[in-house]
């Protein structure tokens, strides 16, 4: 190994945290200076030691202070090699998770069945990049008995290198779909990309966790492998009877004679496998199956995701935090059929490439206005094609929106927010 890095991983067994932003220093952490387009956190490193950090990692030579800083070449690559190499030194489980939609709830739900058994450590919020990662794996201390990394990718190459670092035991890509497209190309490079995480885990003979439902997953899965299939109606330890997946996902999971009642916080079909992939997770390691159902029941969604929220006498429904054409299409799928009255509010669709203007097309196109009481468009991208449809309100600026919004006469309706993150749609709520 590096000496330079063994030197460094021996300071960081010392330090309480890894940090990298140097105003959320703690005492006794470990400063990493990396940089950004906009920012040197070199030059920021000596607050860092100011605010109590025990030592630094830098790249610029005039930043160093004696006793309490290592220059290397790249910050970034000596924090993402550092993770590497604590990833080395785990012997616990590690489950790698990645997908076109539902990871950070997989995550989440995955997070919560397991922490009825084992310490877990996991991907704090979405750090679940190039940065993310390594920050995430080198979080996992000695008390943790699983860590849960989450992966996401925006080009080419991410999910593999991501998977360098993390060498997985356990994987799930938890769906497919039209996301990224503008790194991807098509959808066979979104396929190409996501299933890196099955070559690595089959690479390492680990477990393979996999939804049967999908033709796009099904058919990247090798016989050699260790895997474990599942579907909507369940998987080899349970079967699940579903009820209704909106407003909420009711179901009943049975095992032999035992009767489970599901009652989620979450809403969609598309979050049923989400469910059940985390159950199939605590099965392989032990959880028992009453303690897997009752953590999913108490789990309550957040960050815009997934969010049932009352607002003036309206049921808001929040999907807020991303949005692609695969998910668009699914969300409108379920809440189209919600009986009652319905306005529904869009919001730009990004990161989809050239092929970004038949993609909002295509969803305007879908929709049934007869099952929608309002359609209301928002960003530049739905914009573009308001000529064609006259019955839905458009809007470019979130301000005249909310003003729009603020109008409506919401008792007793359902009201769907669904929008790219940066198109901020719970503005409308806040």
């Amino acid at each position: 190994m590096d000496k330079q890095i063994e030197d460094l991983y021996k300071v960081y067994q010392q330090c309480s945290q890894v940090c990298i932003d140097s105003r959320k220093v703690e005492e006794g952490s470990i400063f990493f200076a990396l940089k950004g387009p906009n920012f040197d956190g070199n030059k920021f490193a000596k607050d860092a030691l100011d605010q109590g950090a025990a030592f630094v990692v830098i790249d610029d030579s005039k930043q160093q202070i004696e006793g309490q800083s290592l220059l290397v070449d790249n910050v970034l690559i000596s924090l993402q090699k550092l993770s590497k190499h604590h990833r080395s030194q785990l012997s616990i489980p590690i489950i790698g998770i990645t997908g076109s939609n539902g990871k950070t709830t997989s995550k989440e739900l995955v997070k919560k069945v397991l922490e009825t058994k084992y310490s877990v450590s996991a991907t704090e919020g979405n750090y679940n990049n190039t940065i993310g990662v390594p920050l995430s794996l080198l979080n996992i201390g000695v008390k943790h008995e699983v860590g849960i990394i989450e992966m996401g990718s925006n080009g080419k190459g991410e999910i593999e290198f991501l998977c360098k670092l993390a060498q997985p035991s356990i994987g799930l890509i938890t769906s497919i779909g039209k996301a990224h497209l503008e790194g991807f190309g098509d959808i066979n490079g979104v396929i190409e990309e996501k299933t890196a995480l099955y070559r690595s885990v089959g690479d390492t003979n680990g477990v393979i966790i996999y939804n049967d439902d999908s033709i796009y997953l099904k058919q990247h899965i090798k016989d050699e492998t260790h895997n474990i299939p599942y579907s909507k109606k369940g998987c080899f330890a349970f079967e699940l009877d579903i009820d209704a997946t909106f407003p909420k996902i009711r179901a009943r999971c049975k095992r032999g004679s035992t009767v489970l009642d599901l009652q989620s916080n979450l809403y969609g079909e598309y979050n049923v496998s989400n469910i059940i992939s985390a159950l199939v997770i605590g099965e392989l390691l032990d959880i028992n199956l009453e303690d897997g159902v009752d953590a999913i029941n108490k789990y309550k969604p957040t960050n815009n995701r997934s969010e049932i929220k009352d607002y003036n006498g309206a049921s808001i429904y929040l999907d807020a935090y991303n949005a692609n054409p695969t998910s668009v299409t699914l969300v409108l799928k379920e809440f189209s059929r919600l009986p009652g009255k319905k306005i529904l509010i869009l919001g730009d669709m990004l990161e989809i490439g050239k092929g970004e203007d038949a993609e909002h097309h295509t969803i305007l196109s879908s929709i049934e206005t007869t099952r929608f009481d309002r359609v209301i468009l928002f960003g530049e991208l739905f914009g573009k094609h308001k000529q064609h449809y006259k019955s839905f309100a458009f809007f470019s600026d979130i301000a005249e929106l909310k003003n729009y919004f603020n109008t409506l006469d919401l008792t007793g309706k359902h009201v769907l927010l669904k929008g790219s993150r940066s198109m901020g749609l719970e503005r409308l709520i806040t």
